[in-house]
Order: C-alpha cells, then sequence, then structure tokens
C-alpha cells in the first residue's frame, strides 16, 4: 500500500523542516499504532510511505487501508507552537 502524505511542503514552508519532519514523524507514530505488527512501513521517496504485507489477501489490504484512513483522520496534524522555537 502506498501513502502520499499531503501538506508537508505548506508546513515546510511556513514553520520549517523541522516542523514538517516532526508532524510526518507523528504521522509514522500513529501509523506504527494502527499497524500493531499487522504490516512493514517504510519510507519512500519525499512525503511517501509503504505499507508491506507479504501474501496479504483482498481483505487484509482493504483492512490495512482502512487502518490507515482511521490514523490519519484521528486528528489534524499540525505542528505545535514549541515547534518553532
Amino acid at each position: 500500500v502506498g501513502i502520499k502524505v499531503s501538506g508537508l511542503s505548506a508546513v515546510n514552508a511556513t514553520e520549517g523542516y523541522a516542523a514538517g519532519d516532526g508532524v510526518f514523524a507523528a504521522f509514522i507514530g500513529r501509523l506504527e499504532i494502527a499497524m500493531r505488527g499487522k504490516a512493514r512501513i517504510f519510507r519512500g521517496r519525499g512525503p511517501q510511505i509503504r505499507l508491506v504485507k507479504v501474501g496479504a489477501t483482498h481483505k487484509e489490504t482493504q483492512e490495512l487501508c482502512e487502518a490507515v484512513l482511521r490514523a490519519a483522520s484521528a486528528r489534524t496534524w499540525r505542528p505545535c507552537a514549541s515547534a518553532k522555537s
């Protein structure tokens, strides 16, 4: 499963790269919790993430995608005020 995290360019431009990295890391953390060993997480190029589960069935892949959507919609990803310092 391929995921592109959108909006990081805007965070980088307005808040700096450290803040963008923080947002990306926070999202990865939520994915790790959501996956709970169900799939391996790899960083692709730029703001891209790959989830890999060898031998996954169609149903398992659909469940992974649903877990990603829940993780992504759990909160709005914004840099915190302390990230500007």
